[in-house]
């Protein structure tokens, strides 16, 4: 096989997930299982007032409804990475405050995935909208703050401890450029010669 690269590459798998050939993870079916459905927040940054999640209990099929006080005694989601400041672990479920839209408030676990949908649209969260913080340069001003236990929006901060003299240059040029939000990403696995091709998948 001679290489890819700037060929059109065929697709084989097409036909047994265009028709009755493939599985998806909804086809999969386990004995007793159950379905979670979140209620999520549609504010950027709010406190939370209060949560009514009793109508959404009783629904049928629901077999549990959590908030963050019912996971009090789990442990934060571990930090994305080291050195993060202990003030800003997320939560399972958010508590007194929700950082950005989608975060989950509430967790209804069903029998069934319509079950759950439906008691989400039962439960009746109350916020009151926090100012928002919507560039880097506003978020590092600190001005607002996200997390306050950590009192500051820094996650990581570099600094290098020696300054740059210009002051015998004849000309000094300042520039400021704006560039969009990347994201690093390695062409190949470690200790592999060849690239890595990925297709889209699934979340769930």
């Amino acid at each position: 096989m001679g290489s890819i690269l700037g060929n059109r590459v065929a697709r084989i798998e097409d036909p047994r997930f265009l028709t009755t050939g493939g599985n998806y993870v909804d086809d999969i079916v386990l004995d007793n299982d159950a379905h979670v459905v979140y209620v999520r927040s549609p504010y950027a940054h709010a406190t939370i007032t209060s949560i009514d999640a009793a109508d959404a209990a009783t629904m049928p099929g629901v077999l549990r409804v959590f908030t963050a006080a019912d996971l009090a005694s789990l442990n934060p989601i571990p930090a994305a990475r080291p050195g993060m400041p202990e003030g800003m672990g997320q939560q399972i479920l958010a508590g007194d405050r929700v950082r950005f839209v989608g975060q989950a408030v509430v967790a209804i676990v069903a029998e069934t995935q319509a079950e759950a949908m439906d008691a989400v649209d039962a439960v009746f969260v109350d916020y009151e909208p926090l100012p928002v913080v919507i560039d880097v340069e506003a978020s590092a001003r600190n001005e607002q703050l996200l997390f306050p236990e950590a009192g500051t929006n820094h996650v990581l901060k570099l600094a290098s401890p020696l300054t740059a003299d210009f002051s015998e240059c004849e000309v000094v040029v300042e520039e400021r450029i704006v560039n969009q939000r990347l994201s690093g990403a390695p062409m190949s696995l470690p200790g592999s010669r060849s690239p890595v091709l990925s297709s889209p998948g699934r979340a769930i």
